[in-house]
C-alpha cells in the first residue's frame, strides 16, 4: 500500500530468499517526474521498530530510477513470511508490502500498469517480469505430523504436483474443518514451488493436531473444500504420516438416478481413487459401514493404476470381477463407420488409437474415420517451390535474409520468385511485427487494425499456398488472406470462413484445402493459433496487391501470423499441389495436423496439458481423464457439425462453470451453461430446435 498524499516512491521488489550466499534485497522505485530525497527516511521489517535502517542525508533517487539495498540494511527477511515498511523522516508510512512463504531464488514485485504485486524473476534495478502461476486446486495435503518427538512441533506438508508455482493467497487450513474452517489463512503473496512440498509447523499454523484422532481440512480462498482428511491414532514420536494412496473420493448414499449397475438397478455406491504414483493392489482391502466390523466386504484381487478411480456398488450382489461383457460382433462395434457423414470418431476402448508416454499421458487420439479418398498421386515427394514454372510471388519468413526491419517492425519482405514483387510498408504505424525464431517459428505478425504490406499488383493468380495462423482474439469480419484496393477475389466471409460466397470471389468458387483436407471455403475457417497450411485454386484468374487488407476498409485487415506465401499463375494439378504441400509440411513442422499423412486426430504436444489414460470405475473400460484445469486435445476445426454422440462422466467435484466437452478456439456452438447445464441458454444449440438426449431420454439442454 502506498500513502496517496506522497510522491510515488514505492517499494518495488523484495527478494527474501536469494539463491546461494547472496543477501536479501529490497528495491525502491521513484515513479515520479522529479528526483526523490531519501534523507531521514527509513526501512524496516517490523513496523514496531520503524528506524531499523535510516537513509543518510543527501541520498536521492532520480525520476524513473531504481535503488537496490542489500547487506547494508542490517536486517534479514524471513522467507516464511513477514513484511517490509518504508517510513518518511517524521515516522509516517509511505509504502509497505506483507508476504507469506517465499520461493528460493524468486522475488516478489510490482508488475503491469496497475503495479499489482506477484511472483517475479529477480530483476533488481530493472523492470520486473511476472512468472506464470498454476491452479490452486491442484495443491493437496501430502503428509502430516500429529504426534511428534519431544521438542518438535506438529506439522502439515502441502504438495504442488503441477509444473508451475502456485499462489496460496487466502487458502485455508484447519484441524476443525466443520466448526472452524479458517483456523489458518495464507497471507497475500504466499507461494509453493512447482513439483515441491511446503511444510508448515504449529508455530506458523497457530493450531495443533490431535494425536489420538483428528481431521485436516484444506480449502480454497473462496471456501471450497479441496481436501478433508480424517485420521486415526498416530504413533508416539511418529514422523510424517503418509497420505494414503487409495482414498474414498466420493459416496452416494441415496442413489436414485445417478448411476445404474450392470443390471440397471440403482444401489448406493462408493468411489475409490488411487492418488499414489504407483500401482496399488486391493487384495486384502475391505469396505464397511461399521468400524467395529471392518471387512463386511472384501475386495477381489484387483489393481488400481496411478490416478485411477474405481466404483463399488453397495448392492449385496458380491460381484468379483470388474469386466462387463461387450458384444463380439464386429458389425455392432463398427456401426458408426457404416453411417454416412461420419467426420470424427474417437474411441478410447480401441487403445491402438492412443499415443501414450510412460506416465499414460495422451499425446494423440487418432480418429477411426478412414482418411478421405485421395486421388492417385504417383510420386509426391516434396518439391522446391522455386523450381516450378509460373511462380509469381514467394514470401518466406524462415529466410531471414529476405526480411528488413526497424525496431522489430517489418519494412520490407523480399520476394524470392525472381520477379521483384517485394512486399513493403514505409509507414511505421502500419508495419507488421516480426516474430523472432526463438522457441516459436518465425512469422510476420499483423495486428488486425491497420498493418499491411504492399506488393506489385498480380492479375493472373490461380494457385496460392499460405502457412499461417489467425489470432485467437481476431474479431469476426472480412479479414482477407490476400487483399486488393479494387477487387475482392479473395474476400473473407463475415462469419470467419475462408472466402465470401459472392459472385466475384473467385477463391470461394474454386477449390481449397486446409492441412491437406478438401474443404468448402465458404464454411471452413483458417487455422487458428497454431500454424497450418491453406491451399487454394481459384475458379478464374484473380488479382491481389497486398497482405492483407480488403480495400483498406476499417476492420478488414488480417489479424494473426503469416509464415510463408506462394502464388502461381496456373492451377497446379493434384500431384504437384501435394508435392508443394509436403515441402511446406516438412519445412514448418506441420505433419501432426496434415491429414494425408496422419488422418484426423486430436493432439496435445504440451505434456502439462495432456489428459491421462484411466479406467472407467463401473466398467473397467479405458477412458481419458481430463483434470478440469488445462487438459485438452485439439483437432482441425470442422464446419457443419450436425450430430454428436458423447460417452462421458463429469466429475462430481467439477465446478459449476462453462466446462464444454466439445469446444472451439473461437466459436461457441457447443458452449456449456453455468450450473452444469448441457448448453449455454443463449448459445447456438439452445436457441435452435435442437434434439438432445441423455441416456436415451429427451431433455431440455
Amino acid at each position: 500500500t502506498v500513502a496517496p498524499n506522497h510522491s510515488r516512491l514505492v517499494i518495488n521488489e523484495v527478494l527474501a530468499w536469494p539463491s546461494g550466499d547472496a543477501p536479501d534485497q529490497i528495491e525502491l522505485f521513484n515513479d515520479s517526474t522529479a528526483a526523490a530525497d531519501l534523507g531521514g527516511m527509513s526501512l524496516t521489517d517490523n513496523p514496531a521498530k520503524p528506524r531499523k535502517f535510516i537513509f543518510s542525508a543527501g541520498v536521492q533517487v532520480a525520476a524513473g530510477a531504481y535503488l537496490v539495498l542489500g547487506s547494508e540494511l542490517g536486517f534479514k527477511l524471513d522467507a516464511d513470511g513477514e513484511g517490509v515498511w518504508l517510513f518518511d523522516s517524521t515516522g509516517e508510512r509511505l509504502d509497505s508490502v506483507e508476504f507469506g512463504p517465499q520461493l528460493e531464488g524468486h522475488s516478489i514485485g510490482r508488475t503491469g500498469r496497475t503495479g499489482d504485486w506477484t511472483l517475479t524473476r529477480p530483476t533488481l534495478g530493472r523492470l520486473n517480469g511476472a512468472i506464470a502461476l498454476g491452479q490452486t486446486d491442484a495443491v493437496r495435503v501430502a503428509s502430516w505430523v500429529a504426534n511428534p518427538p519431544a521438542g518438535e512441533r506438529d506439522a502439515i506438508e502441502l504438495a504442488n504436483p503441477g509444473a508451475l508455482p502456485v499462489a496460496l493467497d487466502g487458502m485455508r487450513l484447519s484441524s476443525q474443518p466443520i466448526g472452524a474452517p479458517a483456523m489458518f489463512v495464507f497471507p497475500p503473496l504466499s507461494f509453493i514451488g512447482a513439483t515441491t512440498e511446503l511444510t508448515l509447523d504449529s508455530s506458523m499454523l497457530s493450531f495443533k493436531l490431535s494425536a489420538a484422532q483428528g481431521e485436516i481440512g484444506l480449502a480454497s480462498a473462496d471456501g471450497r473444500w479441496l481436501e478433508h482428511i480424517v485420521y486415526g491414532p498416530q504413533s508416539t514420536g511418529g514422523g510424517l504420516a503418509e497420505h494414503p494412496g487409495v482414498i474414498i473420493s466420493e459416496v452416494m448414499s441415496d442413489n436414485r438416478t445417478t448411476l445404474a449397475d450392470e443390471d440397471g438397478d440403482f444401489p448406493d455406491w462408493i468411489e475409490l481413487h488411487n492418488r499414489a504414483d504407483a500401482l496399488v493392489s486391493l487384495d486384502g482391502f475391505g469396505l464397511s459401514d461399521d468400524p467395529a466390523e471392518p471387512f463386511k466386504w472384501r475386495f477381489p484381487d484387483t489393481e488400481l493404476a496411478p490416478g485411477e478411480h474405481l466404483l463399488v456398488f453397495a448392492s449385496g450382489k458380491d460381484r468379483q470381477t470388474r469386466e462387463i461383457p461387450r458384444s463380439p460382433n464386429p458389425e455392432v462395434i463398427n456401426l458408426p463407420a457404416n453411417i454416412p457423414g461420419l467426420k470424427l470418431w474417437l474411441d478410447a476402448t480401441d487403445t491402438s488409437t492412443l499415443t501414450l508416454d510412460e506416465q499414460d499421458r495422451v499425446a494423440r487420439w487418432q480418429s477411426k474415420v478412414g482418411q478421405p479418398t485421395m486421388p492417385p498421386l504417383g510420386q509426391a515427394d516434396p518439391i522446391d517451390p522455386g523450381k516450378l514454372d509460373g511462380l509469381l510471388l514467394w514470401l518466406d519468413a524462415a529466410d531471414v535474409e529476405t526480411l528488413e526491419t526497424e525496431n522489430g517492425r517489418v519494412t520490407l519482405w523480399k520476394d524470392k520468385s525472381g520477379r521483384d514483387n517485394d512486399a513493403s510498408q514505409p509507414e511505421e504505424n502500419r508495419q507488421p511485427a516480426l516474430q523472432e525464431p526463438d522457441k516459436d517459428q518465425p512469422a510476420i505478425v499483423m495486428d488486425g487494425q491497420d498493418d499491411v504490406l504492399h506488393f506489385n499488383r498480380l492479375d493472373n493468380i490461380r494457385t496460392v499456398f499460405w502457412v499461417l495462423a489467425e489470432a485467437k482474439k481476431s474479431a469476426a469480419g472480412y479479414r482477407p488472406l490476400l487483399g486488393d484496393i479494387e477487387t475482392f477475389h479473395f474476400a473473407r466471409s463475415y462469419d470467419g470462413a475462408l472466402f465470401h460466397n459472392g459472385p466475384d470471389s473467385h477463391a470461394a468458387h474454386g477449390q481449397s484445402w486446409i492441412n491437406g483436407e478438401r474443404v468448402d471455403p465458404r464454411r471452413a475457417v483458417p487455422p487458428v493459433e497454431r500454424l497450418g497450411l491453406v491451399a487454394t485454386i481459384t475458379s478464374k484468374p484473380s488479382s491481389a496487391s497486398n497482405l492483407a487488407s480488403d480495400r483498406f476498409l476499417p476492420g478488414r485487415n488480417w489479424h494473426g501470423r503469416i509464415a510463408e506465401v506462394l502464388v502461381y499463375d496456373r492451377p497446379l494439378n493434384t500431384k504437384t499441389r501435394r508435392a508443394i504441400e509436403n515441402h511446406l509440411v516438412d519445412k514448418w513442422g506441420l505433419a501432426a495436423d496434415y491429414l494425408p499423412r496422419v488422418g484426423r486426430s486430436a493432439t496435445q504436444s504440451n505434456t502439462d496439458q495432456q489428459p491421462r489414460l484411466a479406467s472407467e470405475p463401473l466398467t473397467g473400460l479405458p477412458v481419458l481423464w481430463f483434470d478440469g484445469f488445462d487438459d485438452y486435445l485439439s483437432f482441425p476445426q470442422m464446419s457443419n457439425a450436425q450430430t454428436e454422440f458423447v460417452v462421458a462422466r463429469e466429475d462430481a467435484h467439477a465446478t459449476k462453470s462453462y466446462r464444454t466437452v466439445l469446444g472451439d478456439i473461437k466459436t461457441t456452438d457447443f458452449t456449456r451453461g453455468s450450473d452444469r447445464i448441457l448448453y449455454y441458454p443463449h448459445g447456438a444449440f439452445a436457441k435452435t430446435n435442437t434434439l438432445v438426449r441423455v441416456n436415451g431420454m429427451d431433455v431440455n439442454p
